[in-house]
């Protein structure tokens, strides 16, 4: 499968918010040349069927996976044999997870913001200055149509539309 700049861009910037270790342009290459689950050999039809699988306590890669297998996880194995975890205890496996790791995520997205803080800053900006026009008629910033069709004023401009001649 080919992919375009902002494709990869998302997929590495989701990579990077799981906390996947490894060099991530060399990873991509393998991931995007897979054409196949590397666990049921399953063909990816779509972009969305493809999974990087990987491990939540040490972060490393393992596979590249089908949605399927990635989400039941019951083919990964300890080394005694025994299962890491099943369906039936994936949930607290996941609850044990987060709460270990939430610390670390939380340093990750400070250094983020740190590290960003001008793109962060420049992208407030420009959500800020592109105004667009709500379905009742009002111009609002693109960050403000939410709060606005919350308003007391786009109700009644909708009931006006909906309703000319009252």
């Amino acid at each position: 499968m080919k992919y375009t700049l902002k494709q990869k861009k998302d997929i590495i910037t989701n990579w990077k918010k799981w906390g996947v270790l490894g060099h991530i342009d060399k990873l991509f290459e393998y991931y995007a040349n897979t054409e196949n689950c590397e666990f049921c050999n399953k063909k990816f039809d779509t972009t969305f069927d493809k999974c990087l699988d990987h491990d939540h306590i040490t972060l490393n890669f393992r596979k590249v996976v089908c949605r399927g297998c990635n989400n039941n996880d019951n083919y990964i194995k300890l080394m005694n044999g025994e299962i890491l975890y099943g369906r039936e205890n994936k949930k607290d496996y996941d609850k044990q997870h987060y709460e270990k790791n939430k610390e670390k995520k939380k340093e990750q997205a400070r250094l983020y913001r740190i590290n960003n803080n001008e793109k962060i800053k420049e992208k407030q900006q420009e959500l800020n200055k592109e105004k667009i026009e709500c379905e009742c008629g009002c111009v609002v910033t693109k960050c403000n149509l939410t709060r606005h069709m919350k308003t007391k004023l786009h109700t009644r401009m909708m009931m006006q539309k909906q309703n000319p001649q009252d």
